[in-house]
């Protein structure tokens, strides 16, 4: 991953605030020109083998020298801030030594680089004998882990069935069907089956079965193809060029029905180059690729008809009879007390044959006791990770991802086996540690060019690249292309279709734990025994409770050079001593520990990008110290408002922290600042604050927000606290209330409406019209803790909302349903969530024209009877959700007839609901439109059930 050190050094070098002599400006010139080289070279290059990890070592290692003096340098400021003139010349002193040690690294990195650069490129000399390697090892492979037994297709019926539809179809003119799915999966299992098919043999005149690979030739393959049809022998002395090879194709294909099979296909171009050469005489010919990358099926698809066949997973019963008939054959019945333990191990292969086989394989060299297949089902993982072939098939999909995507993959290691990750999360946790950038700000147009040359598979790659994107958004479209490339799956989409929760298959987990201790890339602290972990870039803790083992800490301590400290387990209720003594430090994520005080060696981290912790005080003025933070993250570990009790503010110097992107501390609030400079310009997202935030002065100084999180505490021990909350919020908001008689606000719910009426101003819940100066704001979500809607209930104007939301969620807030005029104009929302009575009443209208971008739309716990909807209104709703929507009758029938609307979701929902949702699909499908999905769960079981 020498790629991702190379990209982290050159962030460090290009943010650091060593003031740095006239005469480095050459040197450093020379040092990013070695860098953007390499880069380049590893870019072309997927592996560079052990000079890949020297170039990483040696990039680390300056990056620790570099980071090593700008820690000191701060220090030492501090301490002269503090009040001693005396250290002055000492100071001076040590950093003239310090920059002669720096220069010294630097020239010996150059010289490092330079020596490795000449070593590449002799054994680039070898490159095409290890591609010829490579081939030869990825035709040979057989999948078949059992000689001398008939390999069976199981579950596969109904996609062999509806592939031979496709191909044996009456369709004359010429068709491409692509097959995608993830390695493993049985993508050539079953296009070997379909090839030797009787009905397929017996229908095509020429049929060919050709093995593509990661890496190929152009030649290779056009001489493999016309081998098959002239029933010849591959002859590589072949005389004729590339050109004649594809009109001697083109010539012998014409006027034939002919099959072709491509096998795993990693790219596009090869079908490119092909595609020119392939006839279309109408007579029903086909072609049909697999590939375990879904961007390149969907995009040869796309030039083809859309035309497309995504390989599923086994389910569990299909998964018991494939292991069940690999261990005791097709006709040998499983014993009765193994048979509970073996679904249990089936299920645990995740649905994935290739998995299932070799857990197969293994439990066929074992005796079959109830006790040992019991072990196995509790450590199917293991068993996987452990098998020589599953790593063998599965590397591959590593081996060949881009290098700007490589240590994303592996970093998803940190997390616990089969655990569900916020994608979120994950990518703030990418964007700290330096992984990625933007191309915009590194790359030139050539090297761009370069890029999408290297099949960077993302959906309007050129417009992406060219535009003015975040980091986070640059991290986003990686996860993506990590999905799409099968190593990564979706647990759970986002209201607007993204990726909200993600993990890697169990085989893939094993694979990142084995690259990242060859690399020395994170080391998961698991036991007592910790050793040679000295040099570690990262540390991660899957058990909060190690941090009470003194040999643990006594381990931690030894690391000097420890970059990151991720607790990435369950959430541990009691403290534990917890070792933050690492200088380098620029993640630490101990958001599952709770802190009783703030820690106070955390300030001292200066170079700290990222810190999550739970912890129920204030944060301290010192927090200022961390001028390099940009995510912010503090919970409550209970969250509990008193009587008379309001929210705490963070201390004013937050306003100094100016690389902050990302801030959410539960409970607090930013206050007013008292500098007319005072600026976050770098902050998208501001998280769990309550209305006091929500002023004028406070948003006109984050003008870049895109995320905005409102929390409304109040505290409802006795009807009149609400009364007395509600007038502070008021003050704090809007109001100077100095002539007022607090005593007289808590007499009588009465007076408060009354008083509210007379000065003819907004009540907090519908302080968004200062909103207007986010002009960026994308995502807004607004929520009131334990409303009570008989005390709330608003009289005011209609709340104004920036017109660039695309995502509005509002929870208890109990406006009115005539509200909703001021949300369907919105031009470009397209995600509306309307929680807990957040509009109040039993008729909601919508008219002609309303929700013209809105996609996805939930109602839930409202108290809404009856919903009418214009023919016009919702055009673009594709996902409809309900729940808890116990008094709503029916959905209006005119919903059924929007155009996009692909699934209606029903919660806990009244009957008579769940009817007309019945019957709306029901006349959907009775007049062709198989598309719509009605969805109708139960939260109380847990169980869905598909009408």
């Amino acid at each position: 991953m020498a790629y991702a050190a190379l990209t982290s050094l050159r962030q460090t070098l290009e943010s650091s605030q060593i003031e740095f002599p006239d005469h480095f400006g050459r040197i450093c010139t020379h040092l990013l020109m070695e860098m953007y080289h390499l880069q380049k070279f590893l870019l072309e290059n997927l592996s560079a083998g052990s000079e890949e990890r020297r170039i990483g070592e040696a990039a680390r290692r300056l990056e620790d020298v570099l980071e090593s003096h700008e820690r000191n340098q701060i220090q030492l400021q501090s301490e002269a801030v503090d009040g001693d003139d005396e250290i002055s010349y000492p100071l001076t002193q040590s950093q003239d030594l310090a920059l002669k040690v720096i220069l010294e690294e630097i020239k010996l990195f150059i010289q490092t680089v330079k020596g490795i650069k000449k070593q590449l490129r002799k054994s680039s000399l070898t490159e095409e004998d290890e591609d010829a390697t490579i081939l030869s090892r990825i035709d040979h492979h057989h999948h078949d882990h059992f000689a001398g037994k008939k390999s069976t297709i199981f579950g596969l019926d109904e996609d062999m069935s509806n592939l031979k539809y496709m191909l044996l179809g009456d369709m004359s003119g010429l068709l491409l069907v692509p097959m995608y799915g993830m390695a493993g999966i049985g993508k050539t299992t079953l296009a070997k089956q379909i090839y030797g098919d009787p009905d397929i043999v017996s229908h095509f005149e020429c049929r060919v079965f050709v093995s593509i690979g990661p890496k190929y030739r152009l030649r290779e393959i056009l001489l493999t193809i016309l081998a098959q049809i002239l029933n010849l022998g591959i002859d590589n002395t072949h005389v004729e060029s590339e050109e004649e090879l594809l009109s001697h194709l083109h010539s012998c294909l014409s006027g034939r029905r002919y099959l072709i099979v491509l096998d795993d296909v990693w790219d596009e171009k090869v079908w490119n180059m092909l595609s020119g050469c392939l006839p279309d005489d109408k007579m029903g010919s086909r072609i049909m690729l697999t590939s375990r990358i879904e961007g390149v099926a969907l995009h040869i698809s796309s030039d083809a008809g859309k035309i497309f066949h995504k390989m599923r997973f086994l389910n569990e019963e299909e998964s018991w009879h494939l292991l069940r008939a690999k261990v005791f054959g097709e006709e040998n019945l499983c014993p009765p007390q193994l048979e509970k333990a073996g679904r249990k191990i089936a299920e645990n292969c995740q649905g994935l044959p290739l998995s299932i086989i070799a857990v197969a394989k293994h439990l066929s060299q074992f005796e079959k006791t109830q006790e040992y297949w019991q072990k196995v089902a509790n450590e199917v993982h293991l068993v996987i990770g452990a098998d020589k072939e599953v790593s063998k098939v599965l590397s591959l999909s590593y081996y060949y991802l881009p290098q700007h995507i490589k240590a994303c993959f592996v970093y998803i290691g940190i997390f616990p086996h089969d655990y569900d990750i916020s994608a979120t999360k994950l990518i703030k946790l990418w964007c700290a540690e330096g992984f990625l950038e933007s191309w915009r700000a590194w790359m030139s147009s050539e090297d761009i060019e370069h890029v999408e040359s290297e099949n960077f598979d993302m959906d309007s790659k050129n417009d992406f690249l060219l535009r003015d994107s975040t980091s986070e958004d640059f991290a986003m479209k990686c996860l993506e292309d990590l999905v799409s490339r099968n190593v990564v799956q979706v647990r759970e989409r986002s209201s607007s279709g993204g990726i909200k929760a993600c993990n890697v298959y169990s085989a893939f987990w094993h694979i990142c734990i084995r690259e990242a201790m060859e690399d020395k890339f994170f080391h998961v602290i698991n036991s007592c025994a910790n050793q040679d972990i000295e040099r570690q870039r990262r540390l991660c803790i899957h058990k909060n409770a190690l941090f009470g083992i003194k040999d643990v800490l006594k381990s931690m301590a030894a690391i000097k050079n420890a970059h990151s400290l991720l607790c990435t387990g369950p959430h541990h209720q009691y403290p534990v001593p917890i070792s933050l003594g690492f200088g380098f430090l620029k993640v630490l994520d101990a958001l599952t520990i709770r802190f009783f005080g703030f820690p106070n060696e955390v300030v001292k981290l200066v170079q700290l990008r990222y810190l999550a912790i739970t912890y129920n005080g204030e944060l301290p003025p010192s927090i200022s110290n961390l001028q390099n933070l940009q995510y912010l993250i503090v919970h409550r570990y209970l969250n509990i408002l008193s009587l008379g009790a309001c929210g705490a503010y963070l201390p004013m110097e937050i306003w100094s922290m100016q690389e902050l992107r990302h801030l959410q501390v539960m409970g607090s609030n930013l206050p007013c600042p008292t500098s007319e400079d005072a600026l976050l310009p770098n902050l998208l997202t501001l998280l769990d604050v309550s209305v006091r935030t929500c002023t004028k002065k406070v948003l006109k100084r984050v003008p870049n927000l895109k995320r905005l999180g409102i929390r409304i505490e109040l505290a409802l021990d006795v009807e009149s606290s609400c009364c007395y909350h509600l007038f502070d919020y008021l003050h704090d908001v809007k109001l100077e209330l100095d002539d007022i008689e607090p005593s007289c606000c808590c007499n009588h719910r009465e007076y408060f409406f009354q008083f509210e009426s007379e000065l003819d101003v907004p009540e907090p819940l519908c302080r968004f019209d200062h909103l207007k100066y986010l002009h960026k704001l994308e995502s807004l979500k607004c929520y009131v803790v334990s409303p009570n809607l008989h005390l709330v209930g608003p009289t005011s104007p209609y709340p104004i909302f920036p017109p660039g939301l695309r995502k509005l969620t509002l929870s208890g807030t109990g406006f009115p349903w005539e509200y909703m005029s001021a949300i369907v104009e919105l031009p470009n929302l397209e995600v509306l969530k309307l929680r807990c009575y957040a509009f109040r009443g039993p008729k909601w209208e919508t008219e002609e024209e309303d929700f013209s971008a809105l996609k996805f739309l939930l109602l839930e716990d409202t108290d809404l009877e009856d919903w009418y909807v214009d023919y016009e209104s919702f055009p673009s709703l594709e996902r409809l959700s309900l729940q808890h929507c116990y008094k709503l009758k029916e959905i209006p029938f005119e919903i059924g007839e929007l155009p996009n609307l692909e699934t209606i979701e029903l919660v806990d929902c009244n009957p008579s609901l769940v009817a007309s949702a019945k019957r709306i699909e029901e006349e959907q499908q009775s007049s062709g439109n198989d598309v719509l999905q009605v969805c109708v769960k139960s939260s109380a079981d847990g169980r869905k059930r598909k009408s």
